[in-house]
Order: structure tokens, then C-alpha cells, then sequence
């Protein structure tokens, strides 16, 4: 079996913001995030955390037109937002999404 196969790449936008904060805005944006199986929502990236978004969105502005608030805090410093890749593997899947992905 070529594992390369079941190999996928996953653009999505997301938020970066302080690690002490990351409860609380998984708790506010709970309804617009990534939620896909065996893939956290938020990731480590240096000393901060990135919340990935749904892949719904393709543009931060959307998100902003859901949550006005979040205009405040990303014209603040308190947090940016970015885009980001997510490498899905042959580890990524289920017996059967890789056999319907292989046939």
C-alpha cells in the first residue's frame, strides 16, 4: 500500500493569540471551528496557539461579519490572523475513508 496515497493538505485560516487565553476563545468560537476528527483545534506554534477555523471560511472578514468582536481583537495585539496548512496522513483516516479513498 502506498501510504502517499492517503496523503490530503488542508488550507484554513487561523487565529493566533496568547496560550492563556486559548480556553476561553474555544469556548466563544466554538460553533466556527475546524472540528474535524484527529485534528486539534488549536495548535502549538512557538509560545502562542493557533484556533483553526472552519473551512468554511476563506477570509478572516467573514468570520468578523458572525462576531463583531473580534474585529476589536485583531486590531489589537492581542491577536492576528493567519493562514495554515494542516498535512493529513495515512494516520488521518478510518479503514473505511481510506478504502473509498483508494477506490
Amino acid at each position: 500500500l502506498d501510504r502517499s496515497l492517503l496523503s490530503r493538505k488542508i488550507e484554513v485560516i487561523a487565529l493566533r493569540i496568547e496560550t492563556r487565553r486559548t480556553g476561553e476563545y474555544l469556548f466563544k468560537l466554538r460553533d466556527h471551528l475546524l472540528n474535524l476528527p484527529r485534528v486539534r483545534n488549536a495548535v502549538n506554534c512557538g509560545e502562542k496557539k493557533l484556533i483553526l477555523l472552519s473551512q468554511r471560511y476563506t477570509d478572516v472578514s467573514q468570520i468578523i461579519e458572525e462576531n463583531g468582536w473580534l474585529s476589536e481583537k485583531l486590531e489589537s495585539t492581542e491577536m492576528s490572523s493567519e493562514k495554515y496548512t494542516i498535512n493529513l496522513d495515512y494516520n488521518h483516516f478510518t479503514a473505511d475513508e481510506a478504502l473509498k479513498e483508494l477506490l
